[in-house]
């Protein structure tokens, strides 16, 4: 397989076919959206506080503790309705992008055989998968927070039964406490080698499986039957595209950072001077100049962390439905007889 042609390849289709790109941008549009709502309701809160506080106990107010709890309390309601609003938001947004996601790979199943990508119809398309990424995405969700789960139940199970013995036995606290560092060291080498495994094959199986459902429009349960038996058998070069994918996220966001880290310092640093101020004398409320240089700040970066986003996420799905028509393409009986391997 032309690991480096397939890369470069996805870059090409998706500047050929822009709209590529859109399945991207609608599908995150939302909770770009919600998270700038939050972080600005995050902000009021954090100065609605502090002059709540300034005027029931710090500056002269009315003095009264019993008070100015109450009045904390009160502030939080408006708060609580915003949070509320951005949750229900947020799961309208992860079932509008199950279909943008299912919709981005039938587009550019197409883009790939050089036919022109039609928002619209991918969209439709879509739609017909979408239970079956809830149904993916629920699978590799449960799995990890099962095993979790447990996990910490059989720890503080075990560091709960090491210490009673030990103590029962007349041991030390120095025993007991050594004791529990080692059990808690043993779990921590224990969920790191898990996360390890769960990485490898979410890598190697999870793209097989959307691909398999949208683009080999598989059942659900024919679609983990066939990335079983595609991951099985190239597990290698499946990795090998994990890696190139995670890269180009990790040089995206690097960019990024170095790009808006000056940026970011303008309004940051007040933000951040405010709070260590606050902890060191009497609470202030920062200038209202201040936030308003903030909030626009906070859209900006956003809105630069959107368009990243949808990005790698067109690209990610792009890349692999091309990776998926190559691994399902029938064998070419030549080849196989003048011995090339089989990838």
């Amino acid at each position: 397989m032309q690991y480096g042609q397939i890369f470069g390849d996805s870059f090409r289709v998706i500047w050929r076919e822009k709209k590529l790109w859109l399945f991207g941008l609608i599908g995150l549009a939302l909770s770009s959206l919600l998270g700038m709502v939050a972080g600005v309701a995050g902000l009021n809160f954090q100065r609605n506080l502090i002059s709540t506080i300034n005027q029931e106990m710090m500056r002269g107010g009315r003095g009264n503790p019993d008070r100015m709890v109450e009045a904390v309390f009160g502030s939080l309601g408006i708060f609580f309705v915003v949070i509320s609003l951005v949750m229900l938001g947020s799961l309208v947004s992860y079932v509008i992008n199950l279909a943008m996601r299912a919709g981005t790979i039938r587009a550019a199943m197409r883009a790939w055989q050089g036919e022109s990508v039609s928002v619209r119809r991918g969209s439709q398309e879509g739609v017909s998968s979408m239970l079956g990424f809830f149904g993916i995405d629920l699978l590799w969700a449960v799995l990890p927070t099962v095993v979790v789960i447990g996990g910490y139940i059989v720890m503080f199970g075990t560091l709960f039964g090491v210490g009673a013995a030990v103590d029962a036995s007349g041991g030390s606290g120095d025993a007991i406490g050594f004791s529990i560092l080692g059990i808690m060291f043993l779990a921590f080498c224990c969920f790191a080698v898990f996360g390890l495994i769960y990485a490898a094959f979410y890598a190697v199986l999870a793209p097989m499986m959307y691909q398999s459902l949208a683009q080999g429009r598989r059942s659900f349960g024919d679609a983990l039957s066939e990335a079983w038996t595609l991951g099985k058998a190239n597990a290698g070069p499946l990795i090998v595209f994990a890696l190139m994918v995670w890269g180009v996220s990790l040089l995206l966001n690097i960019l990024v950072q170095v790009v808006t880290t000056p940026f970011v310092s303008l309004f940051m640093g007040d933000w951040m001077a405010n709070i260590l101020q606050n902890m060191e004398g009497p609470v202030q409320t920062m200038p209202a100049p201040n936030y308003a240089i903030m909030i626009p700040g906070m859209m900006a970066l956003t809105g630069v962390s959107y368009l990243v986003t949808s990005f790698m996420q067109t690209f990610r799905l792009t890349l692999y439905t091309k990776v998926y028509a190559e691994l399902t393409a029938p064998k070419d009986l030549g080849d196989e007889e003048a011995g090339e391997p089989e990838v």
